[in-house]
């Protein structure tokens, strides 16, 4: 029961992820996800309580997901995952359609954001930066703290160019 329980949940944020990046945060409706997803309303509400509890989920899942791919494509260098980290959320469709909606209804959609990097994106960059050596899982909260707050800042307002690597190296530094 667990397994069909985790695999309605999957299916949910995945339908959750297409349409956001779609129409956006702010348009999202949970009967709009029950009638694509092909779920009845119980089947929903069982997943996922609501549409916040939801939306965290799918970002918890997305920093999850962003924190695989930094640590393969880093190679173990804090410079290197840094900036797959930062061109990675000034490209990726779920942080642009949050962009958008943040202009929209900056009040919730930051509420988001904030609710998501607490449950889940310390997790991340504490595997990011233990995998660049810079600290051993579990310890160095501060350097998780610094990244984490500008990851958050890159969802908002993405750097690139020579702004996102000077923002990298000073980063870099003060975890080093």
């Amino acid at each position: 029961m667990a397994r069909s329980g985790s695999r309605v949940k999957d299916a949910v944020l995945a339908t959750a992820r297409d349409l956001v990046v779609e129409n956006g945060a702010d348009q999202l409706k949970m009967t709009t996800v029950l009638r694509t997803a092909g779920i009845s309303r119980g089947t929903l509400y069982n997943a996922v309580r609501n549409k916040d509890e939801l939306l965290v989920a799918l970002v918890a899942e997305a920093i999850d997901e962003l924190a695989d791919e930094v640590i393969a494509k880093g190679e173990g260098d804090l410079f290197a995952s840094l900036s797959v980290l930062g061109e990675r959320l000034a490209t990726d469709g779920l942080a642009i359609s949050l962009r958008e909606s943040a202009a929209k209804d900056a009040r919730n959609v930051g509420w988001l954001a904030n609710e998501a990097i607490t449950r889940a994106a310390r997790g991340g960059v504490g595997r990011v930066l233990a995998a660049a050596g810079v600290m051993s899982t579990g310890s160095g909260v501060a350097e998780v703290e610094l990244v984490t707050r500008w990851a958050g800042s890159q969802v908002v307002a993405p750097q690139s160019g020579n702004g996102l690597r000077d923002t990298v190296l000073l980063l870099a530094k003060a975890c080093r």
